[in-house]
């Protein structure tokens, strides 16, 4: 190959899905929301726990990281 030439390489990585810090975090989130449910503060319990559902989801659904 020549000095001028350009060679681009496009490296997939594949990870695997417990080793999301992301979802574990939300499963701590919904562990947190629903003993906070059992424990009688519904009002509390229940928007911390579909939260972490729904963060659950979206992270689950989406195959791109975001990059800063």
């Amino acid at each position: 190959m020549e000095d001028n030439q350009k060679m681009e390489i496009e490296v997939l990585i594949v990870k695997k899905w417990w080793t999301s810090r992301t979802l574990w975090t939300n499963i701590a989130i919904i562990t947190a929301g629903v003993l906070t449910m059992i424990s009688g503060e519904l009002t509390t319990g229940v928007p911390i726990t579909i939260a972490g559902v729904v963060n659950s989801i979206l992270r689950v659904m989406t195959q791109e990281g975001i990059e800063f």
